[in-house]
């Protein structure tokens, strides 16, 4: 845990051309507004159904679809590093190297559970004092924040497309 806030925090963004390390923020915040990810917006309702479709099936099949499920969001997390921290600026391909890092660790994570299968998805023996975090990641994946204004947005839709793929279509 430590590591992650060390890693995510300290190192800094990377560019092919070197810029000052007092713009250190800015590019960050560029790189993180103007990422690969947002060219892909028309496929966001595939991964969110395809997520969907998962997270219903842990719900019913439990452990019989971990591996699936593992498998998605470790790949999930391979893209969301390799796209969502990387951009091409004035400097170049600039990279928010903590982030791309903090996110490859995650994905590691995640494959290595595909590969062992440790977890236990079976939701019987969860304990109620756990599922407090149920709707909070309900709001991470729905994410209903407007793009073009920093406003929330509670769109229904959102579940299915994310804020990003109907705002950009």
């Amino acid at each position: 845990m430590v590591l992650n806030v060390f890693v995510g925090t300290f190192i800094p963004p990377m560019a092919t051309r070197p810029f000052d390390p007092s713009q250190a923020g800015e590019e960050v915040l560029y790189v993180l507004s103007h990422s690969l990810v947002h060219s892909l917006a028309p496929f966001y309702p595939l991964f969110n159904i395809v997520a969907l479709v998962l997270l219903v099936s842990l719900c019913i099949w439990g452990n019989r679809v971990a591996r699936v499920f593992a498998l998605y969001a470790g790949l999930n997390y391979v893209l969301f590093a390799l796209l969502q921290g990387v951009a091409i600026t004035d400097r170049g391909v600039a990279i928010v190297t903590g982030n791309v890092i903090v996110m490859l660790l995650v994905a590691f994570t995640r494959l290595w559970e595909a590969v062992v299968q440790k977890g236990d998805y079976y939701l019987r023996g969860a304990r109620r004092t756990r599922l407090w975090v149920v709707p909070l990641a309900l709001l991470a994946f729905w994410y209903p924040l407007n793009p073009r204004t920093p406003m929330p947005d509670f769109n229904p839709l959102y579940l299915v497309a994310g804020s990003g793929g109907w705002h950009s279509a």
